[in-house]
């Protein structure tokens, strides 16, 4: 039983139209419908090698075995990207990249295939590294040189020939050694966040120097055109606070997560609250979007950012330092990790087939960082 514990809740009231996209005003908080904190359902499942540092991703392959992308630090000067395999009852070397000073800074699996990025150090710079892994085999990506771009950030695979990749200046399509860069990263926005779907929307947000002013392209035909939605929260109530905030999809939707603040109050006084934002199905231009869960950011929970799994609009998880936020059956259940020994950060997190999986660091009491651990929802 979870400790009895409220959270305000937030309620639609009326509809707003702006430009393309249609928003959702909410309303005052309902003090009849709270939300009570339940014990979290994460359980420790293994550990890694002690060589094994900076921890950044995890998935599921396609037989079931979860993978997992670090570095090996051995030779502190010289670290290794290295995968780990997990195959249910060990952990155990996958691939390690052929250069002496790399990182692997995303990985992720789509029609049979498992798809690796980071960047590795050649010539005095850091340059994209991507590789794949099909029938067991792992084989470099040749990048081409117009990719502008130390280093790809994340990855999106949609089959075994087509995939997204981020970087730090935008975004490129991968289409069977076909290269086209499909969005370009203003140098001057204070944060951008990419999501695609299982089914291949895509979702870009863009965070101005204001941090009200965001938003949101969204693009059905592999980023040949890009419909813009900006994102406004639609209620007097709250407001962004900083341009901070993760994307998640959802469906065919999306799930923002960020940090909003109270506006009925003097701003050095107002409260800061972990805020989810819910878009619809809808097409492109046309997203209806709706403050869905507004709760306690408690000991500083969120602040070290949000990673987000969802299996579907109505059932998924954010998660964050000293951050568990459960979605079952369309609703929202905050949930206790207080009990764990030690406080946890979810370093990143995943949707299998039938359960989530997250890296977690379980730090002690006093701050120091005890290790990177294999998790699961059970």
């Amino acid at each position: 039983m979870g400790r009895n514990l409220s959270f305000r809740r937030v309620a639609p009231r009326a509809a707003l139209t702006a430009a393309a996209a249609v928003f959702v005003f909410v309303g005052a908080a309902c003090e009849d419908e709270p939300y009570y904190e339940r014990l979290d359902r994460w359980r420790w499942v293994t550990y890694f090698p002690e060589e094994a540092k900076n921890f950044t991703a995890v998935t599921e392959g396609p037989g079931g075995d979860v993978y997992v992308a670090a570095q090996d630090t051995t030779i502190t000067e010289y670290p290794r990207a290295v995968i780990y395999r997990y195959d249910g009852s060990a952990v155990r070397d996958e691939f390690r990249a052929p250069y002496d000073n790399a990182a692997f800074s995303d990985l992720n699996s789509a029609g049979g295939v498992l798809w690796a990025v980071g960047k590795k150090f050649e010539n005095y710079e850091y340059t994209p590294c991507f590789f794949k892994c099909e029938g067991g085999n792992w084989a470099e990506v040749p990048v081409p040189e117009s990719v502008d771009a130390s280093e790809f950030v994340a990855i999106y695979p949609l089959s075994a020939e087509f995939c997204w990749l981020e970087t730090e200046r935008g975004v490129y399509a991968y289409d069977a050694g076909r290269w086209t860069k499909v969005f370009a990263r203003d140098r001057r926005v204070a944060a951008f966040e990419f999501a695609v779907t299982d089914a291949g929307r895509a979702f870009a947000c863009v965070a101005g120097l204001k941090a009200t002013d965001r938003t949101i392209y969204v693009s059905d035909d592999g980023g040949a055109t890009w419909a813009a939605e900006p994102l406004d929260l639609g209620t007097k109530m709250y407001d962004f606070y900083g341009s901070a905030c993760s994307l998640a999809p959802a469906g065919e939707g999306l799930f923002l997560t960020g940090r909003f603040i109270s506006t009925q109050l003097e701003k050095k006084e107002a409260p800061v609250f972990l805020g989810v934002v819910a878009r619809d199905d809808a097409p492109p231009g046309r997203g209806i979007y709706e403050i869905s869960y507004v709760g306690s950011l408690g000991l500083g929970r969120g602040y070290g950012g949000w990673r987000s799994a969802f299996h579907s609009a109505d059932e998924g998880y954010v998660v964050g330092y000293e951050l568990s936020l459960a979605r079952e059956g369309a609703k929202w259940h905050p949930e206790d990790t207080l009990w764990h020994t030690g406080y946890v950060d979810f370093l990143a997190v995943t949707a299998g087939r039938d359960t989530y999986w997250a890296l977690v660091e379980e730090r002690e009491y006093g701050g120091s960082v005890r290790g990177v651990y294999l998790y699961r929802i059970e």
